[in-house]
């Protein structure tokens, strides 16, 4: 029918959870009413009961708009989902225009989040391959209070010297100060240094 075993199976588990979705979940043996005899000829031709049941409303879908079996393809599955999952209340099916996902994220304004966001899942990505597994005892808690308990990572740095030993210029201490943006890089730059020996460099 011009899709992967992979993408039928896939194709199957969509539809099973769309109808769950729309609270359709106690009709093991819906009926198909009359198919066309391509449609027909298939539904025969499966004998499992839930894989009929999985499948009859693309069956029916298709028939309906004169879609036969060998031009069902990725395009079809797409049409058939969105139409199980539209809900009234969602009014983005009306629009006439679409988006790419790269436009949409532009519009959310998320660039900036995702490149900081960046920042921490190349933290655990290097973390990984230097010390895979578990963070446990004093590196888990230096993980911890540097990158999710800023308040006591400041209070660390300015009230018990946390850092004395590091050479850092006066303008970039004012900037950890006040910025808790600048304090998370710092944390995480910090967390390197700790974990894995790589050097501090401060004010960029």
């Amino acid at each position: 029918a011009g899709i992967s075993a992979k993408r039928f199976s896939n194709i199957k588990a969509d539809i099973l959870f769309a109808l769950r979705h729309l609270g359709i979940t106690d009709a093991p043996h819906r009926r198909t009413g009359q198919l066309p005899p391509p449609w027909s000829a298939l539904w025969t031709a499966i004998e499992d009961d839930q894989t009929r049941w999985k499948l009859s409303r693309l069956f029916q879908y298709c028939a309906a708009l004169e879609i036969a079996p060998e031009d069902v393809d990725d395009t079809v599955i797409d049409r058939l989902y969105f139409a199980l999952i539209e809900e009234p209340h969602c009014k983005g099916f009306g629009g006439k225009s679409s988006q790419k996902v790269k436009e949409w994220l532009k519009g959310q304004n998320v660039d900036k989040h995702n490149k900081e966001n960046d920042k921490l899942m190349e933290l655990i990505s290097l973390k990984n391959q230097i010390l895979p597994g578990k963070l446990e005892g004093a590196a888990a808690d230096k993980f911890y209070m540097a990158l999710y308990d800023l308040d006591e990572f400041r209070e660390q740095i300015f009230g018990k010297n946390l850092l004395d030993k590091f050479n850092i210029p006066e303008d970039h201490i004012e900037k950890i100060k006040k910025d808790d943006e600048v304090l998370l890089n710092l944390g995480l730059d910090w967390v390197k240094y700790m974990l894995f020996g790589i050097k501090m460099i401060f004010g960029e």
